[in-house]
This record gives C-alpha cells, structure tokens and sequence, in this order.
C-alpha cells in the first residue's frame, strides 16, 4: 500500500484478499505464496502515474496489474478516483464497494494466470484474456449481478468483430468499450456451448499460447474463430 490512510488500507488489504480467494477457488489455480500488493496512486493524475508504472497504452481511470522488471511481486494499481461515480454498460448506477471487489478479483485472475507466476501463462489475445478475467470475476462472485448484466443489451449495430488486441489500445473505431464487448464474448461461449466452456478454454489457451487460436477452439469448442465470431454476431443481435 502506498500514500493511503489506515482505514483505506484496511479496506484494499481485505478485498485483495477475498479477491484472490475467489480468483484461486474458481480458476482451481492455488493461490501464490506471495502477498499481492495493491497501490493506490495518490498525488499524481491516473493518466501520468498508469503511463510511467505501466504498461504503454494501458487505459487510464482504471485498475491494472502490472509486474515491474525484476520483481517478485506483482502489482495492482489502482485510481481510487473512479469510485466516485461507477455506473454499468446500462447505465445503472454500481456500489463502489461491489465494484471494487470485482475489479480485484478480474486482476487476481491476470495474477494468477500470469507468465511470471510459473503457474499459467495469460491467453495472448486480449478478447480471451480480458473478457474472460472479467467474466470469471462475475462467476466466481455471484453478488456482483449489477456488474455483469446482460451483455447483449445495447450491442446491436455497434459492433462488428470480436475485440482485437488493437480494440484495447484504444486504437479502434468500435463504439463499445472492448472489455464489455469481450467479456459478451465469453457468456456467450458458456451459453452456446455448456457451462464451463469459456474456462476451459481460458485455461487451454493459457497452457499453449503459441500454438493457433483455432487449435484451442477446435479442441474445446469443437468450432474456429471465423464460426465463433460469426455465431456470436448473431446472438448479439437476439436481445
């Protein structure tokens, strides 16, 4: 924790930590022997501090985890700024503390499948890894229905692909925010092909992520990503 008050800190600590308990229990990944340190920039804009800690194009307002070269332990950032008015893809208004809880647990889900963990690798496409950290967040915490309400609503017409790792850049023309176009992506694998499937190919990904993407999707799904996309598009369009 950094530039926080004891109260604060009490707060993060112990969200982190059911966060992580959530995160390990549904992947079934234990959990690391590690403490994850959650901080919290204060002093410094979101912008200037998510661009000098971490990665480049990272979207700013947000969390993000982040292992620093030569580190042990991985770091999840976090602009307190964005409890003040949180409100879902419908508009709806979110309770910070709910929201705060499932954003920690779709980032100990990037801890726990992360390269450095010598665990699991992250899937390389950010729709799979992004969607499906937020999706499990959802699934393994069955409080936070207001997080993850029906994807498809207001969907049709404004997308035409899957999210590409460019779409998270901000490098896009797609009128939805990508992690909720990807996080649609894996309800909708769980819908059309039983529960459970979008883990398991979470999880199929994360173990060979150099081998092609329809390798994965052939052996979990039975289906490649031309078909995926494809069926997805079409069950947008039924809400």
């Amino acid at each position: 924790m950094s530039d926080l008050d004891a109260k604060s800190s009490a707060r993060y600590a112990a969200m982190a930590a059911s966060a992580l308990k959530d995160a390990s229990t549904f992947l079934g990944i234990r959990r690391p022997a590690y403490p994850v340190l959650v901080v919290a920039p204060v002093g410094a804009t979101a912008t200037e501090y998510f661009s000098q800690a971490a990665r480049p194009g990272v979207w700013p307002n947000s969390y993000v985890t982040i292992w620093p070269t030569n580190s042990l332990l991985p770091y999840i950032l976090i602009d307190p700024s964005i409890e003040a008015n949180i409100v879902d893809v419908q508009g709806n208004h979110v309770d910070a503390d709910e929201y705060v809880r499932h954003t920690l647990t779709h980032e100990m889900i990037h801890v726990l499948t992360s390269s450095r963990s010598d665990i699991h690798p992250n899937p390389s496409e950010e729709w799979l890894r992004e969607g499906g950290a937020d999706y499990f967040a959802y699934l393994s915490r069955r409080s936070s229905a207001k997080i993850h309400p029906d994807f498809r609503t207001g969907f049709a017409g404004k997308v035409r692909r899957i999210p590409t790792n460019d779409d998270f850049a901000r490098n896009s023309d797609m009128q939805v925010d990508p992690y909720d176009a990807a996080s649609s992506v894996m309800t909708y694998i769980d819908s059309k092909y039983g529960a459970g499937s979008a883990k398991k190919l979470y999880l199929e990904r994360a173990s060979s992520p150099a081998s092609p993407l329809d390798s994965a999707l052939t052996n979990v799904l039975g289906t490649n990503y031309a078909n995926l996309e494809k069926g997805w598009l079409k069950w947008i369009q039924q809400a």
